[in-house]
């Protein structure tokens, strides 16, 4: 805690004390940090949805972008709701999107595995995973940052 204790002298020669909390500059600078790490975690997402996810024989690669099952469309929008929140500075509601996008990627990389059956084996993870976990985790650690 830092205080800054300011000075003031009335019109009518009375010395007045006032002491205040001052957060600001610690605030403005993880508030800057927090829109950093937001925008960060969003671009990583959007550059997700077009890098490949699996690589598999005969089919070839796999994105969120080729896929036209509405993965694309779902973590894109979910992007967009977390730059509105960000632009808001609404930090703390970035958990839902954030969570909401770790719980999307996890069901996607199930059913992959899922879906293969017996070919799971020759399946191939390919960099996409990166992008989109780490945007997921650059939102969750901008919601989650404390105030301090």
């Amino acid at each position: 805690m830092r205080y800054i204790i300011r000075v003031k002298f009335a019109l009518n020669c009375k010395l007045q004390l006032n002491i205040i909390y001052c957060f600001y500059s610690e605030r403005k600078d993880d508030n800057l940090k927090k829109l950093y790490i937001s925008l960060l975690g969003i671009v990583t997402l959007i550059i997700g949805i077009f890098t490949p996810l699996v690589t598999a024989p005969m089919i070839g690669q796999i994105t969120y972008f080729r896929d036209a099952l509405g993965g694309a469309f779902f973590i894109f929008m979910l992007a967009l709701i977390s730059l509105f929140l960000t632009i808001k500075k609404y930090y703390k509601h970035l958990v839902i999107t954030a969570l909401s996008a770790l719980a999307f990627n996890t069901y996607t990389f199930v059913q992959l595995r899922e879906n293969a059956g017996e070919n799971v084996d020759l399946l191939v993870y390919e960099y996409g995973w990166i992008f989109l976990i780490l945007g997921s985790l650059l939102l969750l650690i901008a919601a989650l940052r404390n105030n301090f």
